[in-house]
């Protein structure tokens, strides 16, 4: 994770980051500590993953929210389709929410 980071400030910093998972994320923001860079001043930080725990922190963290439940059903669909030899290639949508949290900053001006 950290050289993946190192790499991509290695020439024009980012100004914003979407991050899978909370593990990412704390990796993240420590890697940021380290560069004294802090969110959401110098960097926007958005995580695709939620976690019950997000909005303790200050600032809250922004990410996505949907219904799990529909997740795993396609899941389950799936893997049986496929136990059963059924082809199944289906795109499924499941409706997301952005929460925005504090983590969000306005691009600086070049």
């Amino acid at each position: 994770m950290f050289r993946c980071l190192e790499s991509l400030f290695a020439r024009t910093p980012p100004t914003a980051i979407l991050i899978y998972s909370a593990t990412q994320y704390s990796a993240t923001t420590q890697f940021l500590l380290n560069r004294r860079l802090g969110v959401p001043q110098d960097v926007s930080l958005i995580c695709i993953e939620k976690a019950p725990y997000f909005k303790r922190f200050e600032p809250s963290i922004s990410h996505g929210r949907w219904n799990d439940q529909l997740m795993v059903n396609r899941i389950v669909r799936w893997a049986n389709n496929i136990r059963r030899g059924k082809e199944d290639t289906r795109q499924s949508k499941i409706d997301a929410e952005f929460i925005e949290g504090g983590t969000v900053g306005v691009v600086p001006k070049s």
